[in-house]
């Protein structure tokens, strides 16, 4: 069962990284497109590296021996880099959902049916 939600968070992080690339794709801020995979892939390392830390401190836990300090920290900044991003993703949905609505009425208008 664990496994399934660890593949669903991978899921849901990969689907964050794409969300994220097409809200700069589509803001124009940069002169070309960001590919896809600049964001998918730290998104996802960062969280395997996540997973892996979790798993590392259980096992220490469980023979007795405390985390040490660095994984601590490690722990503490991947949290607060997925908090970060989760708000904006949240923040982002309706700029997305805004370029959505406005692409549809630019193909609308320029389409011509006789």
């Amino acid at each position: 069962m664990q496994i399934i939600s660890r593949i669903a968070g991978m899921i849901g992080i990969a689907c964050l990284g794409v969300i994220a690339a097409e809200v700069i794709n589509n803001t124009a801020w940069l002169a070309f497109r960001l590919p896809v995979a600049c964001f998918v892939v730290p998104l996802v390392a960062l969280y395997l590296l996540y997973e892996v830390t979790i798993y590392l401190i259980r096992q220490k836990t469980n023979r007795g021996e405390p985390a040490g300090k660095a994984v601590r920290v490690l722990l503490g900044t991947s949290r607060s880099i997925y908090l970060i991003l989760g708000i904006i993703a949240l923040l982002s949905i309706p700029l997305l959902w805004w370029g959505v609505i406005k692409r549809l009425a630019e193909t609308a208008g320029e389409s011509k049916i006789f």
